[in-house]
């Protein structure tokens, strides 16, 4: 699947959507719902925790396992049963309800700590891949605007503004919205998870941007100075 998945979407988001419908409709019922059937509401959280949001993060590492090692399944299912045989070997009886939902918020965070590594520390794996981005109208020193829809996996835009402030400073402006077409709390659960990596990844774009404008500019002052 997860192949598959990367010849349309870089192999982070193909991760990303793996591992949602890894977490949140194949194992879900079978692995979590019925062990958390008889623990009442306190279930609810339980099932999201251990289902969707852990093995989202769980199937980033494998996805990076996976390109890393470029494509060796042998390595990729050895690490998934590293994980796999974890959860048996370090299981442990917990003595109420309360104290397993804060160990399972404790273990997500390790495996998100550990997913955002690979994903911070090693570009590599997930950035090489671009999928292109059409472009739906643009306006030279006005505006841009790209994305597009897919009959299959929804639509996303992404807008870039300039909004002339006075004569010596513009502002940029950026907005993208999405309504990606996914089953049952896919949807939502992709979105949560989706919206940190993408602040982290835009905010580094923007200040680049920014940046690079300046830079252009001082050197433009700095030419008209020398041969003025």
């Amino acid at each position: 699947m997860l192949p598959k998945s990367q010849r349309r979407f870089n192999p982070l988001i193909a991760a990303l959507l793996v591992g949602l419908f890894w977490g949140g409709v194949w194992h879900l019922y079978a692995d979590y719902i019925g062990a958390f059937g008889n623990q009442g509401w306190w279930g609810i959280p339980l099932v999201i925790l251990q289902a969707p949001i852990l093995l989202t993060a769980q199937r980033i590492l494998l996805a990076w396992v996976y390109n890393r090692t470029k494509g060796s399944l042998l390595l990729t299912v050895l690490f998934h049963f590293c994980i796999s045989s974890s959860a048996f070997l370090l299981s442990v009886t917990y003595p109420s309800n309360a104290v397993f939902l804060v160990w399972a918020v404790i273990i997500d965070l390790f495996w998100w700590a550990a997913a955002g590594a690979v994903i911070l520390l090693d570009r590599g794996w997930w950035a090489a891949k671009k999928p292109e981005v059409p472009v739906s109208a643009v306006e030279p020193e006005h505006f841009l605007v790209l994305g597009g829809s897919d009959p299959n996996i929804g639509g996303a835009s992404w807008v870039f503004l300039l909004k002339p402030l006075d004569e010596g400073h513009t502002h940029l402006v950026v907005r993208m919205r999405a309504d990606f077409k996914m089953p049952g709390i896919i949807t939502p659960v992709f979105h949560f998870l989706l919206e940190p990596v993408h602040f982290i990844m835009e905010r580094k774009m923007l200040l680049n941007i920014k940046r690079l404008a300046e830079q252009t500019v001082v050197g433009q002052e700095e030419s008209k100075a020398v041969h003025g």
